[in-house]
């Protein structure tokens, strides 16, 4: 059974074949409406505050709820804190109130063009350096610690959203060698 976990959780993870094009969506060219949405919640971790053109009132626009969740809106909201999490945690295991969740951990230790073209030095590499390259100050330390506890409960968030078969998305960039 681990196994078979672990196998998921990679194929989860695994955005290679992200953009392919696929012929098994049927629903591609369907037309939406204001009621296309119609009885669907999505839950926006990281969502930044509500404003003009952002993911919820798109969704609105369509029928749909979205819950935007982020340390911006409401302190209560910090992925860090681990009240916050399990009283969030909590709701998504319930696994009735939210049909799609989209999340968008921060990107400051994992963007991409960190150490490139004079930018602020990379704070993150590849296999156990994930978590951080060696000689990072206490300040930069507590920077990617803080950024993978967020990244790791969107991860824990859309397989909980996977294993209903309910639509997910995680936005962020990909590591670059």
């Amino acid at each position: 059974a681990d196994v078979e976990i672990e196998h998921e959780k990679r194929s989860i993870l695994n955005n290679g074949h992200f953009d392919m094009a696929s012929d098994d969506e049927e629903d591609d060219d369907a037309v939406l409406n204001e009621k296309t949405g119609a009885n669907m919640h999505v839950l926006h971790a990281c969502s930044g505050p509500d404003r003009p053109g952002s993911y919820s009132q798109h969704l609105s626009a369509y029928g749909a709820r979205c819950t935007n969740y982020d340390i911006l809106i409401d302190k209560s909201m910090d992925l860090t804190c681990q009240t916050a999490w399990m009283q969030l945690a909590a709701k998504v295991a319930e696994h009735k109130l939210y049909t799609g969740f989209q999340g968008g951990p921060v990107c400051t230790t994992f963007a991409a063009v960190r150490g490139k073209m004079g930018g602020p030095r990379a704070l993150r590499g590849h296999g156990k350096e994930l978590y951080g390259i060696r000689g990072l100050t206490i300040k930069e330390k507590r920077q990617v610690d803080g950024d993978t506890i967020i990244a790791e409960r969107c991860a824990w968030i859309a397989h909980q959203t996977h294993s209903l078969g309910r639509p997910f998305l995680i936005e962020q960039p990909r590591l670059r060698q």
